[in-house]
């Protein structure tokens, strides 16, 4: 087993709900601009997460825009672009079950929208569409997309962190249209064994 995904695996296995505060010093460390150790953005190729990780991933095609290689069973994702992928992940999610937290103690299903405010000052912005509270190489999700438009300014910073996603410092990169969704021919070629699956969005 890899180094990577056997401290994962240990990890997650140790939690069987959302982490209690008192399990803090455990888990293993989310940067703003990097992600964890060993599996950062922007310097990691998506063959060195699949190596550490495994191939028991979901690939999630979205549109022809990204891939997303996403592991449930660990609770996190990690993001390419379509064309020019090779230049390695541009973003990692971090969702339930991943018992990880930033220097800073958020934690997922733990820490509140409120007490990130408190902890990192007021966001450097703020989106409705898929409901986080940003900062640089970092967001915080309190909801699903598009759902949560209704909440109070005071009901949102009540919600407790669902997702964080983490990008390279200085805003998410852009990624350029592939004309067909495909690998180009010095890229990575999938391996058949995972699921994938087109999204619409």
């Amino acid at each position: 087993m890899k180094p990577v995904l056997s401290v994962l695996v240990l990890v997650i296995a140790s939690v069987i709900v959302f982490p209690q505060e008192s399990q803090s010093s455990a888990y293993t460390t989310i940067t703003p601009g990097k992600g964890i150790e060993g599996l950062e953005v922007g310097a990691t190729k998506i063959e060195a997460v699949i190596e550490a990780l495994g191939d028991d991933y979901e690939l999630l095609v979205h549109k022809n825009y990204s891939h997303e290689f996403s592991y449930p069973s660990l609770g996190v994702s990690f993001w390419v672009c379509q064309k020019g992928f090779s230049k390695g992940i541009f973003s990692a999610e971090f969702r339930y079950p991943y018992p990880g937290e930033t220097k800073d103690g958020i934690r997922i299903g733990v820490t509140t929208l409120g007490e990130v405010v408190e902890r990192l000052g007021e966001p450097e912005s703020t989106y409705s569409f898929n409901n986080s509270f940003g900062y640089d190489g970092i967001q915080f999700h309190y909801g699903d997309w598009y759902l949560e438009h209704s909440l109070s300014e005071k009901q949102i910073r009540a919600k407790k962190i669902l997702t964080i996603t983490v990008f390279e410092p200085g805003g998410v990169r852009q990624c350029e249209s592939s004309p067909d969704g495909k690998y180009s021919s010095v890229d990575f070629e999938v391996t058949t064994s995972s699921v994938t699956t087109t999204i619409n969005d």
